[in-house]
């Protein structure tokens, strides 16, 4: 009888915990909006004069994102549309003084390829 109560006692304890661990964690919104709007204005002001050095951030970043993309796909989401909309910003006042990389502009480039608005705005 007493090993049936630790039994019942101990599954009552563990239970919440069990439920807790099965539901989705909630996604922090602000913390990836204000992560995606640093690394866009970074990666926009960069001005690495060594191309292997900018290679290296550039790979950097998109292994970042493709881990964010594989370990939480709604965080990603977040980030990657809060990028976009700096991204675009910032395309608009762009301007030959900007002096952006080819390398900056084949990662820039994918922030308006899927999105029917940014595409519909340029």
């Amino acid at each position: 009888m007493k090993a049936s109560v630790r039994t019942l006692v101990l599954f009552m304890a563990i239970m919440p915990l069990l439920v807790c661990a099965q539901q989705p964690q909630k996604v922090n919104v602000l913390f990836y909006e204000k992560l995606a709007e640093r690394d866009a204005l970074n990666e926009l002001n960069l001005n690495l004069v060594d191309a292997e050095d900018e290679a290296d951030f550039w790979k950097d970043q998109e292994r970042f994102e493709a881990e964010l993309q594989k370990k939480e796909p709604n965080a990603f989401a977040i980030y990657l549309a809060k990028k976009k909309i700096v991204y675009l910003a910032h395309k608009k006042t762009c301007s030959e003084k900007c002096k952006h990389s080819a390398l900056f502009a084949k990662h820039a480039s994918k922030y308006f390829l899927d999105d029917k608005e940014i595409i519909a705005a340029q």
